[in-house]
């Protein structure tokens, strides 16, 4: 049972960094959110390796292509800051989650990343139609075309969910390299924190400003302590529970607090929105039980 509840965790957790990152954008920008996030996971994560394990980092068995999955994850995380910000949290979590249905389709069916080969069969079509739908009636259903999300918002929310994927396959293979998951989420942490930096001087044509962050509320630094923590508790239910239920209880955990967030903090989740998040809710259940019962089989 305590396997369970860190899956849910794991869900609230992400749901709530990308919802401070989402505030932290409108003060800083996508990518100063994104940098501080960041920033503060990897001061979070060398202190403990020195303060706790009195030892530094283990980078330098780090290979070029995998450690891009921190200046990967950096920009993920400042756009969907920017979609939660235009969209909503329930709204922006569920096309994310449809993006790494779809994304985790594609590495399945081609095998890319040296995973084992999944075909993509028939049977899953019925929920990738749900899922479809789901977005649709966010985006249309019972909405003035003033009060309707951004098709392009929508799909930026999809793609970032597919990238998502890439990130986290990256890491994955970044802790195999380095012998520590908790080395390589500090290659990550440090890539994504200072790519974050690098573009924030190019964009301000190397005349920084960094007023803005000065009025940063102390509290936006937690979301990299949510960050830290979805990725730790992550493993841990990852670990001891069927992957099927463990996803489905994640999925529960960000879903569920995104609507929360949207109803009690923004009130801005319309009867079309709920009706489309539950279509896709759906659509990720019904896709999840067939890959299940076919790895089964």
């Amino acid at each position: 049972m305590i396997y369970v509840l860190f899956a849910i965790l794991a869900g609230i957790t992400v749901t709530l960094q990308n919802s401070i990152n989402g505030l932290m954008a409108l003060v800083v920008g996508a990518i100063g959110a994104s940098f501080l996030s960041f920033a503060t996971q990897a001061t979070l994560i060398f202190a403990y390796l020195t303060l706790v394990q009195h030892r530094l980092p283990s980078i330098r068995k780090a290979r070029f292509p995998e450690s891009l999955s921190g200046p990967l994850a950096m920009v993920v995380v400042g756009l969907i800051g920017v979609c939660v910000s235009r969209m909503g949290s329930a709204v922006t979590t569920c096309c994310s989650v449809a993006g790494q249905i779809i994304m985790s389709a594609v590495i399945d069916h081609f095998g890319l990343f040296n995973a084992q080969t999944m075909r993509f069969r028939a049977r899953r079509i019925p929920g990738f139609i749900l899922i479809l739908t789901g977005v649709l009636s966010i985006n249309l259903v019972g909405a003035s075309d003033s009060a309707r999300t951004p098709l392009l918002m929508l799909l930026l929310s999809v793609l970032l969910g597919c990238c998502a994927v890439i990130v986290r396959t990256l890491n994955v293979k970044i802790s195999d390299s380095v012998g520590s998951i908790i080395d390589g989420a500090f290659v990550n942490s440090f890539g994504g924190s200072l790519s974050g930096l690098i573009l924030f001087f190019v964009i301000s044509g190397f005349h920084p400003d960094f007023s803005a962050y000065l009025t940063v509320p102390a509290y936006y630094f937690t979301a990299g302590v949510f960050g830290l923590a979805c990725l730790l508790l992550n493993i841990f239910a990852y670990k001891k529970l069927d992957t099927f239920y463990a996803t489905i209880f994640m999925l529960i955990g960000q879903i569920g607090t995104g609507i929360l967030i949207d109803l009690f903090f923004f009130h801005s989740l319309s009867f079309a929105k709920g009706v489309g998040i539950l279509l896709i809710i759906l659509g990720i259940v019904i896709d999840k039980a067939v890959t299940r019962s076919r790895a089964a089989a």
